[in-house]
């Protein structure tokens, strides 16, 4: 059956025409749907064997999911060893639990009167609305400035036709091993960064080109959809700017940006920079001051590895922008242990500023 008009999408992928084994949409029957000769260890393992999921791993994620609907030490049970309450947990919760939340989509045809433990999960997490936030904190630079095309541009009109000759990569790798040996004041040592990255590559090292490259850091470019989608969201939240930029940095990127923050906190006041938990403490005081709770907070970023990361291992609701979408690698930014998932994802500003508004118009 092909459909007559219309699309379906599932996040930010179109299924209308896909098969049903490349849609990523669970179903969950409200009728048992158990295998009887299996274990419950094993029930819980058989979306994991369909998927072709490595077998090493199957153990740890068959025992997380039952820890997360409050069925560990059943694995060795069989089906007719459970209560009729366990066996609905089991066939339900802990089998989505097992395909390591995978699946885009979950259709449950049981009522949720009565929320289960990965239904509580579900509603707290995967059914979170951005409405339900009254302040956005936003990473600064490489979220709302795009200090990649500034920094590379600066280094190749300084540079001159060999610096022309450098991929990216090549010359963001250096860039990060001078800002980690000069962590300072970015509106001071920066202009060490560029020595230290000219010395590397062979470019320019002198002072008044070192003078430049600092000016151009004042002057890095906001996204293209940033100041736009900036004032869009201001109609909803509270905008505070948490950055690693000290504040005269931070004065230039918010008169580029339209200064439209509400607040703003730098490395300045904190006295660390991010990923340290500690600039997270601070703003989250100082937003308690102005009378808003911790769970009002959502923290807006690019980076996996200042900020995404960090942020959520401290409790807080994260939305990732991931600028660099379909391009390989972490450009300047430090490579994280592991990419976290955050509570939102958006592609771009602009994204989830349509998300607010959509979330906004259908409640109104």
């Amino acid at each position: 059956m092909q459909p007559s008009s219309g699309a379906v999408w599932v996040g930010e992928r179109d299924i209308t025409f896909a098969p049903p084994h490349k849609r990523d949409i669970g179903i969950v029957f409200q009728n048992y749907a158990l295998f009887p000769h299996m274990s419950v260890g094993e029930n819980v393992a058989f979306p994991l064997r369909a998927r072709r999921q490595p077998k090493a791993t199957w153990a740890k994620k068959v025992a997380d999911a039952l820890a997360t609907v409050e069925l560990s030490g059943y694995e060795s049970r069989g089906i007719g060893q459970l209560s009729g309450g366990q066996r609905r947990t089991d066939q339900r919760d802990a089998r989505p639990a097992g395909h390591d939340r995978r699946a885009r989509l979950i259709f449950s045809a049981h009522a949720w009167g009565t929320p289960s433990p990965i239904h509580r999960t579900l509603q707290k997490d995967d059914f979170m609305k951005l409405t339900d936030f009254k302040v956005l904190t936003f990473d600064v630079v490489g979220t709302l400035i795009d200090f990649e095309r500034g920094m590379l541009a600066s280094v190749r009109r300084i540079g001159g036709p060999k610096a022309n000759d450098l991929t990216d990569d090549q010359i963001f790798e250096p860039y990060m091993r001078g800002r980690a040996n000069y962590p300072g004041r970015s509106s001071h040592e920066m202009a060490n960064v560029y020595l230290s990255l000219a010395k590397e590559l062979g470019l320019p090292d002198d002072a008044q080109s070192a003078a430049a490259f600092q000016r151009d850091v004042l002057e890095w470019p906001a996204f293209a959809d940033s100041v736009a989608a900036l004032k869009r969201l201001r109609k909803h939240f509270r905008l505070v700017a948490m950055t690693n930029a000290d504040r005269v940095a931070l004065s230039a990127y918010a008169h580029t940006l339209g200064d439209p923050f509400d607040d703003t906190v730098c490395c300045d006041e904190t006295g660390v920079a991010k990923p340290d938990p500690q600039f997270f403490a601070y703003n989250r005081g100082r937003q308690a001051a102005f009378g808003y709770k911790f769970g009002e907070i959502l923290h807006t970023a690019q980076s996996q590895y200042h900020d995404i990361g960090v942020a959520t291992k401290l409790g807080y609701a994260t939305c990732w922008i991931e600028r660099r979408q379909n391009v390989k690698g972490f450009g300047a930014t430090p490579v994280p242990e592991t990419v976290t998932t955050p509570t939102f994802k958006f592609a771009t500003l602009a994204a989830l500023a349509d998300a607010v508004e959509t979330e906004a118009r259908l409640a109104a």
